[in-house]
């Protein structure tokens, strides 16, 4: 994980990058549930906000830009990339339950390249006690999910998929 910030220019610029491995299980024939386990999940920062991929059997390079325009204001972009580090396992949800429904499962001679998700979330401080966020994502499915999934029923049949949010935070 590293970056750099621009911080005597105009928004103050970030770019950073960031790069995620996860082992999976390299021996599906030894009784042994090797793949890596996170203890606590949803850490959206590390591999996406849709968390389409979990910590787990995963390779995950990433980059990301931020930019500052006020002091209230600011816009960040993130790219990820996923593989599975291993084809002899499952792919993995954020939750950590390994998928094996809708075509997906153990699929050694597919592709690891599972997708990419592309990121944008703003914050706003509207004041000392009041901040709102949005988030726009998307998934692009990648050689694992075309070979493995006729479809996601979840997504109405298709295979990437879009997320928006909006949240605020009350501080009291």
């Amino acid at each position: 994980m590293g970056g750099y910030t621009w911080s005597n220019s105009f928004a103050t610029p970030r770019l950073g990058a960031d790069f995620t491995y996860a082992s999976g299980d390299h021996d599906p024939n030894d009784n042994k549930r090797q793949t890596f386990d996170l203890l606590f999940g949803a850490l959206h920062k590390f591999y996406g906000m849709m968390d389409v991929t979990g910590l787990r059997n995963t390779i995950s390079p990433s980059v990301n830009a931020t930019v500052q325009p006020t002091k209230r204001l600011s816009i960040r972009a993130d790219f990820f990339a996923y593989w599975l580090a291993d084809g002899n396992d499952l792919s993995y949800s954020e939750a950590g339950k390994g998928r094996t429904l809708n075509g997906y499962g153990i699929k050694p001679d597919n592709n690891n390249f599972f997708g990419t998700e592309v990121d944008c979330v703003i914050n706003y401080v509207a004041t000392a006690s009041i901040s709102l966020q949005a988030g726009y994502s998307h998934f692009f499915p990648g050689d694992y999910v075309k070979q493995s999934v006729d479809s996601v029923p979840a997504n109405g049949g298709r295979k990437d998929a879009n997320y928006f949010y909006l949240m605020s935070t009350f501080r009291f």
